[in-house]
């Protein structure tokens, strides 16, 4: 006999997830390595964009996220 592994699932509840912060030191970082970072991440947006349908998916989320918060 065999007992099925049970798994439950641990889903964070998007308020209390936003409650959580991280802290970055980023003088410890070297200047190269943010450099990559930061052109690897303009890439990524850049292709991203260029997908059909991404604008809209982005002003939709923000419209979101914005009447959720409030307007700022």
């Amino acid at each position: 006999m065999t007992k099925k592994n049970q798994t439950q699932s641990t889903a964070i509840d998007p308020q209390e997830k936003m409650k959580e912060s991280v802290k970055i030191d980023f003088d410890s970082i070297p200047e190269h390595v943010r450099d990559d970072l930061a052109r690897a991440t303009l890439e990524a947006v850049q292709e991203f964009l260029k997908q059909p349908g991404s604008r809209e998916y982005l002003d939709n989320k923000k419209a979101l996220r914005k009447a959720k918060t409030g307007a700022r």
